[in-house]
């Protein structure tokens, strides 16, 4: 299991460690710490490595785009 994370314009996957697992939500014990900008819904094609960028917030959250 892994998540995309963005790195000053940068996609990086981390893999991840799942402690719970609530259905709609997860609880994560290893891979992401506080503060990290995590890519929600990233395609499938995104690469270790891949320049990303940050769009502005549309009503909450930061998006990216690939």
């Amino acid at each position: 299991m892994q998540v995309a994370v963005v790195e000053g314009g940068v996609a990086h996957l981390h893999k991840i460690t799942i402690t719970a697992d609530y259905g709609l939500e997860v609880e994560v014990n290893a891979g992401v710490k506080n503060g990290d900008q995590l890519i929600l819904q990233p395609p499938v094609n995104l690469a270790d490595g891949d320049k990303v960028h940050v769009l502005p917030p549309e009503g909450g959250e930061p998006k990216t785009k690939n």
